[in-house]
């Protein structure tokens, strides 16, 4: 079924050619308006042409964002339907139509009045409302009920990033956060389309905080190191084994291990080094990771 308006924004002829997107019982039922913003102002139809469905208005339009024509179908009664009247098969359509239309010129507010006839979520079957019902730009914020549309009530793949207004990624992104992406370098203000966002925690991993770590209790705190060289507090104890020593003294040649000494009748004591080992280098003190782009909304 046909709307009880149209709207056009070629605004660089006061002829308007009305065709086929409008029914009508009378072709003097039509009005004009124009639109500048959210305002709606009559105009004035200089003549109408019922041949080329066509209609002439007065006032230059050029200064409007778009034209709209629109049926206002008389209230007044059309058929009489007075008793013993005979009734033709014109004279039911006339009558059928005039409801019909008036009912779509209230439900569609040809007129621009803003007095829409408000349907409530019980109101719509299930399935009912389709894009294709759904008029381009004309699902706003403020026509949306708090919590009126459930996951079930949308079609599959039906809510695209495009959808998305600005806003609702910005509060799904305050100020503070952290967004990662694996491959994409850009900053997220070009990305995402808000905020100033720099970049955050280069070579770092996060941690989560914990108010009983003085390590990890205040946030943005860092710490931790990408080597680190073992102090000799921070070796495991541990023994060496046994040494063998060889001594030139008077008495001749003399060997022992450790504490004991073979082939000499002389006692003493004796000390020396084991041959030393290891390289003194920082070990590398990395958990397992991957690097992605971070960044932080500042504002």
């Amino acid at each position: 079924m046909a709307h009880s308006y149209i709207e056009t924004n070629d605004v660089s002829n006061q002829t308007i050619v009305v065709g086929d997107a409008l029914k009508y019982i009378a072709f003097a039922d039509l009005l004009a308006f124009g639109k500048l913003g959210d305002t709606y102002t009559p105009l004035t139809i200089a003549s109408r042409d019922e041949f080329a469905k066509s209609v002439t208005i007065s006032e230059d339009i050029s200064a409007y964002d778009l034209v709209r024509i629109a049926r206002n179908t008389s209230l007044a009664q059309l058929v009489d339907f007075h008793k013993g009247s005979r009734l033709s098969e014109s004279d039911l359509d006339t009558a059928y139509q005039q409801g019909l239309f008036a009912a779509q010129e209230a439900a569609e507010d040809a007129l621009a009045t803003g007095q829409r006839t408000i349907i409530a979520e019980a109101d719509i079957a299930p399935n009912a409302v389709t894009s294709d019902k759904v008029a381009d730009g004309s699902v706003t914020e403020t026509k949306i009920a708090d919590g009126s549309i459930s996951t079930n009530k949308l079609a599959a793949n039906s809510v695209t990033f495009a959808k998305l207004a600005s806003d609702a990624l910005a509060a799904a992104y305050p100020v503070g956060s952290i967004y990662m992406n694996a491959t994409n370098a850009a900053n997220p203000s070009t990305l995402l389309g808000f905020g100033t966002w720099v970049e955050f925690s280069a070579g770092r991993v996060p941690v989560g905080i914990d108010s009983g770590d003085t390590d990890f209790d205040t946030a943005e705190a860092t710490g931790g190191a990408k080597t680190h060289t073992l102090t000799e507090s921070e070796m495991p104890a541990h023994t060496h084994g046994d040494a063998m020593l060889s001594i030139n003294s008077n008495s001749g040649r003399t060997t022992f291990t450790n504490r004991y000494l073979e082939n000499s009748a002389e006692r003493g004591t004796f000390e020396g080094n084991t041959d030393a080992t290891g390289g003194d280098e920082a070990h590398n003190n990395l958990q397992p990771y991957i690097v992605v782009y971070m960044w932080k909304r500042v504002a």
